[in-house]
């Protein structure tokens, strides 16, 4: 079966602790994120990867953040996924997906912290997927 492409501008949004095997953000992207899409049916086309906030830089349909390698020792991946939920809520049309189990428990905290859901922020790759597909986008 052929991927369908996802024609939406992406910001995969990461921290520069590659994962093994990665010498690059785009290679981590590449191996991990956007494989992992492609083995449910969706093909990326339009992705920039940065390790540096875009928030209120670019403008992006899904933001895609794994930020979980930086997250010991210091509050720098909960201050960032507050920012992030605060630009949820202030774009209800752009997705927000974490790509890794800490920044997903990170994003949980700051939800629980602020006591809210929000349609649009995800906790992880497959729950995002889902909801694209049941929305009939691809």
């Amino acid at each position: 079966m052929k991927n369908v492409k996802l024609n939406k501008k992406v910001v995969y949004f990461a921290d520069p602790m590659l994962s093994m095997g990665s010498d690059t953000i785009e290679d981590e992207f590449n191996t991990y994120v956007k494989s992992h899409f492609e083995a449910k049916g969706i093909e990326l086309t339009n992705v920039k990867c940065m390790d540096t906030p875009p928030f209120g830089k670019l403008h992006y349909d899904i933001l895609i953040f794994d930020w979980g390698g930086m997250s010991m020792g210091n509050s720098l991946l909960e201050d960032l996924c507050r920012i992030m939920l605060k630009e949820a809520e202030d774009k209800p049309n752009t997705y927000y997906v974490m790509a890794s189990i800490f920044t997903s428990y990170a994003m949980e905290d700051a939800l629980d912290e602020l006591n809210t859901k929000l349609h649009n922020v995800f906790l992880n790759i497959d729950e995002f997927i889902n909801y694209y597909k049941k929305m009939k986008y691809v």
